[in-house]
């Protein structure tokens, strides 16, 4: 599965279950990485919205080092300050774009 496939997924998962978003967020703390959950954040963040992304972000710790979105990606990208994700792929949804 592709970045924009997981994107794809997460919009329609979350278009048709209220409840999807939550349940997500359980599985990123069951995960217990701080990595993950700014990950998950910045992506729930930009395709969902700030509101839905919020508890996400009791979980990405303390480090301010950042973390690559793609982890064995690049090292080249613009870094997201507020989830301390270096975004080394593009993040695009299929569904946003038609």
């Amino acid at each position: 599965m592709t970045l924009t496939q997981a994107i794809d997924a997460l919009v329609l998962a979350d278009s048709r279950d209220p409840d999807f978003v939550p349940r997500l967020l359980d599985a990123v703390v069951l995960y217990g990485s701080p990595a993950v959950a700014r990950r998950v954040g910045l992506i729930v963040d930009r395709f969902v919205g700030p509101q839905a992304a919020a508890p996400f972000r009791d979980w990405i710790g303390k480090n301010r080092a950042p973390v690559l979105l793609r982890p064995r990606g690049k090292r080249t990208g613009l870094v997201d300050g507020t989830w301390r994700v270096l975004v080394n792929a593009p993040l695009e949804s299929e569904r946003v774009r038609t």
